[in-house]
């Protein structure tokens, strides 16, 4: 019996910029359980948050990264709400802003996240919002990142999309427009061979999921007429151990 359970699947995501801000926190609520809003990776509001990373140590219970995070076109008068979802999981902070450090511009404020028990590939989604006047803005890191480089500007890189370590997304750059690519997704002596298209900016969305208690590395490879990219990630068990 295969260990895969899923094929490919293609989708259309768009790219999500990643993170940046003196606050003082006014309401914290880690256990929340759903936000108050339809999580959209795409609502923007014209508005753009982007996240950064300022530093990086370790800490009695897991890596500590300071992130700082950017937005336009929020109200320092108004309180935020900074919600962080990771995979399944949302937790949310209200913050004061007091005032911007560019008046008419940028608000900046700064916001250190201790991640615990992150995997790699696995993303902290940030939506930023305030209640007045409605605004809202995304943005998505990812903290420890399974990437690679291939031929010809190629690259690929996975993102853990179940805490099983058994479903993921996988999404291959670097490709011609619309131009033809072959996927072969390996683990062991089970083998999914699968051709689709590139998007007209080249990119390709691939959807993997293997069946329960299946363990191992997985080796991907995106191969078209004059380029190609392979990396290899963990499945299972082996794919959740925390950083």
């Amino acid at each position: 019996m295969s260990n895969f359970i899923m094929q490919l699947k293609t989708i259309k995501i768009p790219i999500i910029i990643p993170v940046l801000l003196s606050f003082t926190i006014l309401r914290a609520n880690p256990e929340a359980s759903v936000p108050p809003f339809d999580w959209n990776e795409i609502y923007l509001d014209e508005d753009t948050l982007i996240i950064e990373e300022s530093s990086r140590s370790s800490g009695p219970e897991g890596t500590i990264i300071m992130y700082k995070i950017r937005a336009k076109g929020f109200s320092p008068a108004k309180p935020i709400s900074v919600w962080k979802k990771h995979i399944n999981h949302f937790s949310e902070y209200t913050y004061n802003l007091g005032y911007p450090v560019d008046p008419g511009s940028d608000i900046l404020i700064e916001i250190s996240f201790q991640i615990e028990n992150f995997a790699p590939g696995q993303p902290l989604d940030i939506a930023l919002v305030s209640e007045n006047p409605g605004k809202r803005a995304h943005g998505k890191i990812i903290p420890f990142p399974i990437n690679a480089e291939g031929t010809c500007d190629c690259s690929a890189d996975v993102e853990l999309t179940s805490m099983s370590g058994l479903y993921f997304l996988i999404t291959f750059k670097g490709f011609q427009p619309e131009e033809e690519v072959k996927i072969t997704n390996r683990l062991g002596l089970c083998t999914v061979i699968s051709t689709i298209d590139a998007t007209e900016e080249g990119k390709i969305y691939y959807i993997a999921g293997f069946a329960q208690r299946t363990r191992g590395k997985a080796r991907i490879t995106a191969r078209a007429k004059d380029r190609s990219v392979s990396l290899e990630y963990n499945v299972g068990k082996d794919a959740v151990l925390p950083q």
